[in-house]
């Protein structure tokens, strides 16, 4: 997400500082004198926090300050002679690779569910005596438990929400889909997105923030080889396993509609 409050690099910096196990920048921004706090805010909202210059190694905004222009201040308030005005502002801000102490960017949450799933019993039969009588007509369906990993990637600090967390929800993933860290990996059409959950807290200072929830269900489908066919994949009761569905036509029949997930 771009900056939006106007601010400028002051000339001769940035500059860091660093040995083979840390390393420390410094960056001077100058900003209207009353736009300072916007863009501290900014600044220390994800992505807008990692150190935007390239070939460098990775940090976070760590701590800022604020110090008037020197030489540029301007007349007293009218109503308050004790208030300085100044026309503009210099935030330091220092980059480290540990980020704010004690403030959390994003979380990553995994844990288990048991659903139920409805199969068909077309082909099926059961033993009456000594014989063989087809179950079609005697039962609707047949229920069958499949387990489900959930996944939850939390952003502790957003300023909006984009369009696409809550547009999206209800699709499954078009492609290879990994976690927030890169640790998890999941197969094409197995990930389904449940939607956005959402918290604003607003700050006296009136810079509102956003905690968002994004929910993922995992459930692979495997096949009779054990390759994972996904959400758009049913399951009769003694196939081996989930198969695709396909039209008169040999067209396929997706339940779920596919989409690009970025989060």
């Amino acid at each position: 997400m771009a900056i939006t409050t106007d601010h400028s690099e002051i000339a001769n910096w940035p500059r860091g500082k660093g040995s083979y196990y840390a390393v420390r920048y410094v960056r001077k921004l100058k900003c209207a004198w009353e736009d300072a706090e916007s863009l501290v805010a900014e600044i220390f909202t994800w992505p807008n926090n990692v150190y935007p210059y390239p070939n460098a190694r990775q940090c976070w905004a760590e701590d800022y300050s604020i110090d008037p222009l020197i030489g540029e201040q301007q007349d007293k308030e009218p109503t308050d002679s004790r208030l300085a005005k100044y026309e503009f502002a210099i935030v330091t801000v220092e980059y480290g690779v540990k980020g704010p102490q004690g403030l959390k960017y994003a979380t990553q949450h995994m844990t288990r569910q048991i659903a139920n799933e409805r199969a068909g019993i077309s082909g099926l039969f059961y033993r009456h005596g000594g014989d063989l009588r087809a179950l079609e007509g005697k039962l609707p369906m047949v229920n069958q438990q499949v387990q489900q990993l959930i996944y939850t990637l939390t952003y502790h600090k957003k300023l909006s929400v984009p369009p696409a967390w809550y547009n999206n929800m209800g699709r499954i993933n078009a492609g290879i889909f990994c976690s927030f860290l890169g640790d998890f990996i999941w197969a094409p059409e197995t990930v389904y997105y449940a939607g956005p959950v959402a918290e604003q807290t607003i700050w006296f200072d009136g810079v509102s923030y956003i905690q968002v929830s994004l929910q993922f269900i995992f459930q692979p489908n495997l096949d009779g080889d054990g390759n994972a066919l996904g959400w758009n994949a049913v399951r009769w009761p003694g196939s081996g396993g989930y198969q695709y569905v396909y039209d008169e036509d040999g067209n396929r029949v997706n339940q779920y509609l596919t989409t690009a997930f970025e989060f």
